[in-house]
């Protein structure tokens, strides 16, 4: 049975906060496993947001299950 990671973006997203290096540990963890990002933030940089897109289309097969409340910057990144 496949396992699925689940991990948390819920806070600012940026170079010094959550990045695309944090969202890389997990995919690498997963292997080819599902991945759910639970995304929760009010706002970040905009080309952080598109670079964590990007690993999320690089590893394919990620849910993002936005909660909560979440900037229309993050939606258009995704």
């Amino acid at each position: 049975m496949a396992k699925v990671i689940e991990f948390d973006i819920d806070g600012y997203i940026s170079s010094y906060g959550y990045n695309s290096r944090y969202v890389k540990s997990f995919l690498k963890e997963a292997g080819k496993d599902q991945v759910i990002c639970h995304l929760c933030s009010l706002g970040g940089e905009f080309l952080v947001g598109v670079s964590i897109k990007d690993e999320f289309a690089k590893h394919g097969n990620v849910l993002v299950d936005i909660s909560g409340s979440v900037s229309y910057t993050h939606l258009r990144a995704h």
